[in-house]
């Protein structure tokens, strides 16, 4: 496979938009085209704002009496590919060493088989993991066997750092 043709761009963009049920904030962590006018309109439920019927009161959990229609943001203009991460206290196994958590990740539906993710990951790992003296990421339970052949290459590309991960879904 070639790489992208477009250039990408990586950008922190703060904290993600999406709703986690955790306490730590989660950050967003990107590559955007460097000249977003030449890409497609954005696709998908995590690229282009969308709405999804709200049949509960978010703060009391009362129903209510007809379901609403609630807004979902979608990603900045130009974002290609996100991955939201948080910092977690402790690792998996109880041990005090810093580690870091990868929530979600997602790239556009009409960039995958570009190498886009694998590039994305590395970009995480050398800008965000590596020089947070992390010792471990948590990739949680990874759905996808394309997130898990990523999964193998970043523990064979960085021994140092311990990575886990649970398989879910049929590999």
């Amino acid at each position: 496979m070639a790489p992208p043709s477009i250039d990408l761009v990586v950008v922190d963009q703060g904290a993600s938009p999406l709703g986690y049920h955790h306490a730590a904030p989660v950050h967003r962590f990107a590559l955007v085209a460097a000249d977003a006018a030449s890409l497609a309109p954005p696709v998908g439920p995590y690229f282009a704002e969308t709405t999804q019927l709200e049949h509960r009161h978010p703060e009391t959990g009362r129903k209510h009496r007809k379901a609403k229609r609630v807004p979902v943001p979608g990603a900045a203009p130009g974002t290609v590919a996100f991955l939201d991460w948080h910092h977690l206290a402790t690792n998996r196994y109880g041990g005090d060493d810093p580690t870091v958590a990868i929530d979600y990740m997602a790239v556009r539906p009409d960039m995958r088989g570009k190498r886009i993710s694998s590039a994305m990951v590395g970009a995480f790992f050398t800008r965000v993991v590596l020089p947070a003296r992390a010792t471990s990421v948590e990739w949680g339970e990874v759905w996808s066997p394309e997130v898990w052949h990523l999964f193998g290459q970043m523990r064979s590309k960085y021994p140092e750092v311990r990575q886990y991960g649970k398989p879910m879904g049929r590999f």
